[in-house]
């Protein structure tokens, strides 16, 4: 995953030298646009299988699709053959006897073959985000905030209004300061010059990229009910924190794992 920290203007420079170079190449990465500019092949680690396109990963999309489409297809024809064979099969149980115990085999075998389709189907994940409560329309008003590290001024005198449904970006190189700037926002780093005002009502959530509020040996449990018992509150009703976890895709084996076994992407 390499442009994981990189930013824009290393990500465009990396691409360059790899579309460049001559050697051969094998990257893993979460990168859209990277991917679609530097590979000619893509390899689909999906439902224990390895699909392969011999075209760049532009194309992938709409493979993708058409391969999800032609398996839905093939397990609709296979259940429609077990339910077919299951009825021949419980009509002809006085017939011969060898020859019932052939199609008998057979009929398992085509349970066990769907009952592993099944079991590959792509799993969903469930992220959908709640709106909040009642709130009014300003999120934040910020009027000349300044920080400074010492000699060097991150940023100065900036001045804008973050309005409810706006969504932003913030760019810019590394140690650039972006990250302080969003802790000042958030209010855990005070503006050495200037004002920050939110809204009302404001629940604000926050997704650090280094993950400091994880705790590497605590269990996924743990870290989901930070304040005991088995259950989350999830926009207002109680949920079962397995029940929760698998939403995001999580086994309920991984609840009792520590986050340290986590890959990046599940953290």
């Amino acid at each position: 995953e390499p442009t994981n920290h990189l930013d824009i203007l290393a990500i465009e420079l990396l691409e360059n030298e790899l579309i460049q170079a001559r050697f051969a190449l094998l990257v893993v990465s979460h990168d859209r646009a990277f991917l679609n500019r530097v590979t000619d092949t893509v390899h689909w680690l999906e439902g224990r299988r390895v699909r392969t396109l011999n075209k760049g990963f532009v194309e992938f999309d709409d493979w993708a699709a058409k391969v999800m489409e032609e398996e839905a297809e093939s397990l609709r024809r296979l259940t429609k053959r077990i339910e077919a064979e299951t009825y021949t099969f419980y009509r002809s149980i006085t017939a011969q006897r060898t020859r019932n115990e052939g199609r008998a085999r057979a009929l398992q075998q085509m349970r066990l073959d769907r009952a592993e389709r099944v079991k590959d189907l792509p799993r969903e994940l469930n992220l959908g985000v709640d709106s909040g409560g009642a709130s009014g329309k300003l999120v934040a008003d910020i009027k000349g905030v300044t920080k400074a590290f010492g000699d060097r001024t991150i940023f100065k005198n900036l001045t804008t209004r973050i309005i409810r449904g706006d969504r932003l970006a913030i760019v810019g190189p590394n140690g650039a300061g972006k990250t302080t700037l969003v802790k000042v926002l958030l209010g855990e780093l005070a503006p050495d010059e200037g004002t920050v005002r939110m809204g009302a009502n404001l629940e604000p959530l926050y997704l650090d990229q280094s993950r400091e509020g994880l705790k590497s040996d605590m269990t996924l449990w743990d870290a989901l009910t930070p304040g005991g018992g088995d259950s989350i509150l999830v926009r207002g009703r109680s949920m079962h924190v397995a029940a929760y976890a698998k939403d995001f895709l999580f086994q309920e084996a991984q609840l009792k794992q520590p986050i340290s076994t986590l890959s990046g992407g599940e953290r």
